[in-house]
C-alpha cells in the first residue's frame, strides 16, 4: 500500500514531502543502520536531483521569508493569524510589494514563534516533547516526527489533509494505552480498567 503514495511523493514536486518521508523511515529503521544509511543515501541523491532540475529559487525565497520573519520574533508574539498583516513591517529580504505578503512562512516553528512568541514557540516544542518521549518510533510517533520534518520547510499545520492526519497521530499518542505501552500495535483501547456500575447480578453493566 505504500508503493503508490510514495511515488507521489518522489515524482511529486514537494521537497518538504520527502523529507517527511525520510524522517519517518530512519525513524523506523534507527536499529538497522543498512536500512538507515540506504534511505538517507537515496533520499539525499532524490534531494540533490530535485535542486538541481528545479533551481534554487525557493529555497533562496525560503531563506529571505525566514530571515524577515526572525526578525520579528518577540517574547509574546503579534497574536494568532498575524503574520499576513505584520510581516510587511519586518521585511527586508522578501520584496511584499512585487510578491504580497506571504501567507505563511514556511516553517511552522518560526511561524509560531513569530504569532506566539519565544514562549509559545517553547511551550509548542515542549508538548511536542513530551508526546514524542519514549514513543518516537511508534506509528503515530513515526507520523509526527514526519509531519515536524515537513514543517520544517513547509506548513503541513495549516493544510487540511496533513492537519488531520496529523490530529489522529496526536490522539494515538494522547491514548490512556499508548501512555501505559511504548508500542502502538493499532488495537482499539479497551476500557475494562474504568471503573463501570454495577447490575444487579453482580456483572458490570455495559
Amino acid at each position: 500500500l505504500a508503493v503508490l503514495p510514495l511515488a507521489v511523493v518522489i515524482f511529486g514536486h514537494s521537497k518538504g514531502a520527502l523529507l517527511g518521508v525520510l524522517a519517518g523511515t530512519v525513524c523506523y529503521g534507527v536499529r538497522y543502520w543498512r536500512l538507515t544509511f540506504g534511505v538517507l543515501g537515496c533520499g539525499l541523491v532524490l534531494l540533490g536531483g530535485k535542486l538541481w532540475s528545479q533551481g534554487s529559487g525557493s529555497l533562496v525565497e525560503r531563506l529571505d521569508i525566514w530571515r524577515d520573519t526572525w526578525a520579528g520574533v518577540t517574547w509574546f508574539g503579534h497574536g494568532l493569524g498575524s503574520l499576513w498583516t505584520v510581516f510587511p513591517f519586518y521585511a527586508e529580504h522578501q520584496d511584499v510589494v512585487a510578491r504580497a505578503a506571504p501567507l505563511q512562512a514556511h516553517n511552522d516553528l518560526l511561524q509560531v514563534a513569530f504569532e506566539q512568541g519565544l514562549v509559545g514557540a517553547a511551550l509548542a516544542v515542549m508538548a511536542f516533547g513530551c508526546l514524542l518521549w519514549g514513543r518516537w518510533r511508534t506509528r503515530p510517533g513515526i507520523v509526527l516526527v514526519a509531519l515536524c520534518a515537513m514543517a520544517l520547510v513547509g506548513f503541513p499545520w495549516h493544510m487540511p489533509v496533513t492537519l488531520v492526519v496529523g490530529a489522529l497521530a496526536l490522539g494515538g499518542l494522547c491514548r490512556r494505552d499508548s501512555l501505559r505501552c511504548p508500542v502502538w500495535d493499532g488495537r482499539i483501547p479497551l476500557v475494562s480498567d474504568v471503573s463501570r456500575p454495577m447490575g444487579f447480578s453482580g456483572r458490570r453493566a455495559f
